[in-house]
């Protein structure tokens, strides 16, 4: 069951990326050096990242929800502006609005007892801020 939790996590994290691709492509932002930098340079807090105005974003605190075809991706960028963060409220959030791949993980008690174990086995460590991160 581990290993499917961490595909979940990886799925969440290929979302990510795509979602901050349409910001580099559509709106010709890089990926960020620190978590405001987006919401810095002037770009409004909520927007579309497609001409046809079918991918919604809006910025929140230090990270972004943006509504996919595929499913809604919300993330917060890590201190250095990192996107491959991740928590059980992200994950949890995830499994209910933005992915159909993952069902078993429907109840946030599984998902929080998958990252307990998850966390004691070292895959991953807590960043000094909410997020954790997969170790290489």
């Amino acid at each position: 069951m581990i290993e499917r939790f961490i595909q979940l996590i990886h799925e969440y994290q290929s979302r990510v990326r795509e979602a901050v691709e349409l910001f580099e492509g559509y709106k010709g932002l890089k990926q960020p050096q620190h978590p405001l930098e987006w919401q810095l340079s002037g770009i409004p807090q909520r927007g579309y990242l497609d001409p046809s105005g079918k991918i919604s974003y809006f910025f929140h605190g230090y990270g972004c929800c943006v509504c996919l075809p595929s499913g809604q991706v919300d993330w917060d960028f890590g201190r250095e502006g990192q996107i491959d963060g991740f928590d059980v409220w992200r994950l949890s959030n995830f499994v209910e609005k933005g992915t159909q791949n993952f069902p078993e993980f429907r109840d946030e008690k599984l998902i929080k007892a998958m990252f307990a174990e998850a966390e004691s086995k070292g895959l991953f460590h807590k960043s000094d801020y909410v997020l954790y991160y997969l170790k290489q």
